[in-house]
């Protein structure tokens, strides 16, 4: 090993300490400290069924109402089962 790679590999990289929020604030902040919901709480309608869903479950809602993804791949494997 060179001089230079044991003063690299002897180093300890800088500990940061988290800062704790500010009072009154709940739950995980970023790095400016603001807080944010767990699931977005926007109420959004869904184009292909009308019902109002939450934003945070619109992805997993648009799955099964439009019948792609997993769940729906799987419904349509026992349905082909079931002609059989």
């Amino acid at each position: 090993m060179e001089p230079e790679d044991k003063r690299l590999s002897s180093a300890k990289a800088p500990v940061f300490k988290p800062v704790p929020p500010a009072a009154g604030v709940k739950g995980p902040v970023d790095v400016f400290g603001q807080s944010h919901p767990a699931k977005a709480t926007d109420v959004v309608v869904c184009k292909n069924c009308g019902r109002q869903v939450q934003a945070g479950t619109f992805a997993p809602h648009l799955e099964k109402c439009m019948g792609k993804g997993r769940a729906a791949a799987r419904a349509a494997n026992k349905r082909m089962q079931g002609l059989q």
